[in-house]
């Protein structure tokens, strides 16, 4: 194969740039830097294969949700034990008692406004988002009480809205749950 369709052993690219991206000044790849020229291709080639690993999940089962619908959360505890909440997907709980933000319950991301790839509503995220409310949940997968729902969520939130799952947030007044989750 020639240099044009080997980047990774070129020692330059072809020069072809793409008006629809904006110029990199400089990328360094496979320890060379190149300087001055558009890298749409190679940006895109590069974004893909990180993503890659999730793509080929396969077995990863992303289910969409609809603001306003009720749904179950559902999470394992430190102890063993299967956790359930049932509430309304969209809902708003306001601030959980260390400050973080639950006003878009099930939305792959922090709140409504938080960073995320689309507007997504998902089962795992809904589980998460209810699960790290109660418990006050923070470092991701490292949290002892909802490190393994976060873990489900990271599929979701990244393939959420290629799978379709994506939609408006909803406008939704502050209402802190009234009841508990219930763990067996």
């Amino acid at each position: 194969m020639g240099c044009e369709r080997r980047l990774e052993s070129c020692s330059r690219l072809p020069a072809r740039p793409n008006k629809s991206t904006t110029p990199i000044s400089s990328v360094n790849y496979n320890k060379q830097t190149y300087s001055g020229r558009t890298f749409s291709t190679m940006v895109a080639i590069t974004n893909l294969l990180a993503i890659m690993p999730l793509l080929q999940l396969g077995t990863a089962a992303i289910t969409c949700l609809k603001v306003g619908q009720t749904a179950t959360a559902v999470w394992k505890n430190p102890a063993g034990k299967t956790c359930r909440f049932t509430g309304v997907v969209g809902s708003n709980f306001g601030k959980n008692a260390i400050g973080s933000d639950y006003s878009c319950n099930g939305r792959c991301g922090a709140g409504c406004s938080g960073v995320a790839v689309g507007n997504v509503y998902t089962q795992d995220c809904f589980s998460h988002d209810i699960c790290s409310y109660f418990h006050s949940a923070s470092g991701g997968s490292s949290d002892p009480n909802c490190g393994p729902a976060f873990d489900d969520a990271v599929d979701d939130t990244a393939l959420g809205a290629i799978r379709g799952c994506g939609q408006t947030n909803p406008s939704n007044p502050i209402s802190p749950p009234t009841s508990q989750p219930v763990c067996s």
